[in-house]
């Protein structure tokens, strides 16, 4: 990785080539990608998606239970073995360039494992060998921790499959990027190895209090038996200090009870401190430009002041003002020309001082009004900031003697643990034991629990105050493609979400003045492109961050598209490909189509047959195909020639 650059770097790629895919193909396709579009033109059925996943697949081997959690959304060799002829004659090799460094990756289909690896010109053929010597390069060329990161990179960032998995609403999946591209100021790998052991804790809890509500279950009905049988209530009877026992049990339940309200509402307090030190952040940044604007219209004003006195005066003031020379005796004299530098900066008389009848411009005016309201505003959040701080200090505080209280009961205690689930012999003594043992066991891991958790949500809350610079520049990329597709301003907001353990904050789309915090909020096609929108910011930012380009992998769909929208879209994947990252794309023969407009508008008549793979060459036609055959080819001949 470049020393001194920031994140992952992410791959460009450069080419491909695909042999032994009889009989979706009739032949081998090789092709060569460069900054701008790429199209994969077909019919339905001819191959599209077969090829796009032909090309992440040997970038990756798939996608494995690391990549997916969802079992629908993993695949690996077997989605093409099972559709080809000879799958152990199967090849497919994929150029990608890494910080600079060229590097080419070759798979076959009878296993996911990687084949062969070329760096530079040299082949390294020995599968286990090439393996080592991939991981080596994703970590020392792209700054990767492991081969499972640039694999989740590509398939959730680089990589917009026909299943549509839309990236802009997806809680997981944006922290896990963002840390990724960040990971100079952030920790990924260990914040989800510790995030993960924060769930196994709550399961294990929740593990422990069905088996404590089966105990307590089974003590009342035991008891209620041995009333009905005696005619008598059943008194507990002290042994070896099993009355302490209890009482130290419902105390310490008691105190993690406690601890949890308070911890919620110090979530909610630091909350309101995060977001007004990001007000004030994105204040301060608003208020040092606009001050540099103002200085820079009142150094114009004056320029142009001392211009108009220039031509009025001979230059004499001129010469005073900046030479020191006397307009009346023609000698020097500093002393005379520091006053009348004082008197101009303050537009008065050069000479004696007095007000000056001069008009300040409207647009140095309308600069001082609006620094004027970003520094009362400044004031007014830094007052509100005050008494949240204070708060959460004593709310800190207050936690740190809680805890301190908890950890004494859970240290005077014996560890018990859970060895299984199934109750001992339903006696009132052993039920009262384990009744006892396992509310020690369920409130020890609910210390535990609280205890990470706010230290996930602190490292969390710090790694987003580090990063806030390069989420401005995110929201900034996301408007200009966001706003291009829909033809109307659309920002990026962060929001505060999370799961039922841990409170994260992910990034939505905000248009029309309405938050759309989810994707129902948006039409089918707003969803999809306002997806790739954002993915297409998140590449920008990683590539202007480390200084790279990269690559989009697009299944477009665009037959979410109507005549409308079809010329908005275009302009947003021109805008990408104009910043030299590559596009590989599908898309459908058509008159007229997405493909065409892009590759008319993109790309030079003599350079497009460079820029197209057509499956009608290649694909196996069907009977529908062969009779729309001549209508199709007119398409693709009138995109090479128009």
């Amino acid at each position: 990785m470049t020393p001194g650059t920031a994140g992952v770097i992410l791959p460009k790629l450069t080419g491909f080539r695909i042999s032994g895919f009889e009989p979706i193909f009739r032949g081998s396709i090789a092709a060569a990608l460069k900054p701008g579009p790429l199209v994969i033109l077909g019919g339905n059925g001819l191959g599209k998606t077969t090829l796009m996943q032909a090309v992440i697949y040997a970038l990756t081997g798939g996608a494995s239970w690391e990549i997916e959690e969802d079992k629908q959304y993993r695949w690996d060799h077997t989605y093409f073995k099972k559709r080809l002829d000879s799958a152990n004659l199967a090849s497919i090799e994929v150029d990608f360039e890494l910080s600079a460094e060229r590097l080419t990756v070759r798979r076959g289909c009878m296993s996911s494992t990687l084949r062969a690896l070329r760096i530079g010109e040299e082949w390294i053929q020995d599968p286990m060998i090439a393996a080592t010597a991939f991981a080596d390069n994703l970590r020392r060329l792209g700054g990767y921790p492991n081969p499972s990161d640039f694999s989740f990179l590509v398939h959730r960032l680089l990589y917009l499959p026909e299943s549509r998995r839309l990236l802009a609403w997806d809680l997981d999946a944006q922290v896990r990027l963002l840390m990724l591209l960040s990971n100079d100021i952030g920790a990924e790998e260990q914040f989800r190895t510790r995030r993960a052991e924060l769930k196994n804790l709550d399961s294990r809890k929740r593990h422990v209090h069905v088996a404590l509500e089966k105990a307590k279950g089974q003590l009342s009905r035991l008891m209620e038996f041995d009333e009905t049988a005696s005619g008598e209530p059943v008194e507990d009877e002290p042994i070896d200090g099993k009355e302490a026992s209890e009482s130290l049990g419902v105390r310490l339940e008691k105190l993690v009870d406690v601890l949890t309200r308070s911890r919620q509402d110090r979530r909610d307090l630091e909350s309101q401190e995060l977001a007004l030190s990001r007000k004030i952040s994105l204040l301060s940044s608003d208020i040092e430009q606009l001050r540099q604007d103002v200085e820079r219209e009142e150094a114009g004003f004056i320029a142009s002041s001392l211009k108009q006195r220039e031509s009025t005066d001979n230059l004499a003031l001129s010469k005073l003002l900046e030479l020191a020379i006397c307009p009346a005796c023609g000698s020097r004299s500093l002393e005379l020309q520091a006053r009348a530098q004082a008197f101009a900066n303050t537009h008065h008389c050069t000479l004696c001082g007095s007000d000056e009848p001069t008009t300040e411009p409207p647009k140095l005016a309308t600069l001082r009004s609006r620094l004027a309201e970003k520094l009362r505003a400044q004031r007014e959040t830094e007052a509100q900031l005050s008494p949240i701080r204070q708060r959460a200090v004593a709310f800190r505080a207050a936690d740190m003697d809680q805890v301190a209280s908890i950890n004494q009961l859970r240290f005077a205690q014996p560890v018990v643990a859970l060895k299984t689930q199934d109750l001992p012999q339903p006696t009132k003594e052993a039920l009262v034991v384990l009744e006892e043992s396992l509310r020690r066991e369920e409130a020890e891991l609910a210390a535990q629990q609280l205890a990470l958790r706010d230290e996930l949500e602190r490292e969390y809350a710090e790694f987003r105050e580090s990063a806030s610079e390069r989420s401005e520049k995110l929201r900034v990329l996301y408007m200009e493609y966001a706003s291009a597709f829909l033809g109307l301003t659309c920002d990026l907001v962060e929001v505060k979400d999370g799961d039922r353990l841990l409170l994260l904050s992910r990034f939505v789309p905000q248009f029309n003045e309405r938050l759309r915090d989810s994707p129902d909020t948006c039409s089918e096609a707003q969803r999809f492109f306002l997806d790739i929108a954002f993915r297409m910011a998140l590449i920008d930012l990683a590539s202007t961050l480390t200084d790279s380009n990269s690559s989009f992998v697009c299944e477009t769909p665009e037959n979410a598209l109507d005549m409308s929208y079809v010329d908005n879209v275009v302009e947003m994947f021109s805008v990408f490909a104009k910043k030299k990252h590559s596009l590989l794309l599908t898309a459908n023969i058509q008159p007229d189509g997405f493909a065409s407009k892009l590759l008319k508008t993109h790309v030079p008549k003599r350079e497009r047959p460079r820029r197209i793979v057509n499956l009608l060459d290649l694909g196996q036609l069907s009977d529908v195909h062969q009779d729309a055959l001549d209508d199709m080819k007119a398409a693709v001949a009138d995109i090479l020639e128009a």
